[in-house]
Formats: C-alpha cells, structure tokens, sequence
C-alpha cells in the first residue's frame, strides 16, 4: 500500500483515484491532498520545525497505476518533498 512518512515516521496511507489525460512523453505532476493531526505526529517536535523554519520531510513510497491503451501497469514511486511553511 502506499505510505505517507513525516521526519521518518509513518502517519498515514495513501489511496487516491483520479484520472488524467497525459501528452506522450510529457512531463507531469499528480496533485495529492493529505490531512494530517499534529497529535499522530507529535505536537511539539511537529510546532519545533513548523516555526523554526526548517519545515518537514515528507516522503510518499507506494505505486502509481497507469493505464494505457486498456493495459494496467503499476509505476513504482519513493518521493521525498521538503515542506516549509506557508508554502
């Protein structure tokens, strides 16, 4: 399944259907909305990097299925963003 990782810890998974028509051999991103409870992160290390500025790593690993012409294929993924606030 696919997994949400903050700072290393796991806090929650990930399943999402959307479709998206994609140009051949374009580039693209995939909009992913999460929610998270500053309790399952840990309220206080969470607010420490939140306002010091540092923000958090978030971390997505699972698989993107991809169809194409009718035939299913599962993309692997493991994608680290850093989030800062306000952004």
């Amino acid at each position: 399944s696919d997994l949400i990782t903050i700072d290393g810890k796991a806090v929650g998974k990930l399943s999402q259907d959307r479709e998206m028509r994609i140009e051949p051999r374009a580039e693209f991103t995939v909009p992913v909305e999460i929610a998270l409870s500053l309790k399952d992160l840990g309220l206080f290390s969470t607010l420490g990097n939140i306002f010091s500025g540092k923000g958090l790593s978030v971390r997505f690993t699972g698989n993107i299925r991809v169809a194409v012409h009718g035939i299913t294929m599962n993309i692997p993924v493991d994608h680290v963003e850093q989030v800062k606030p306000g952004k």
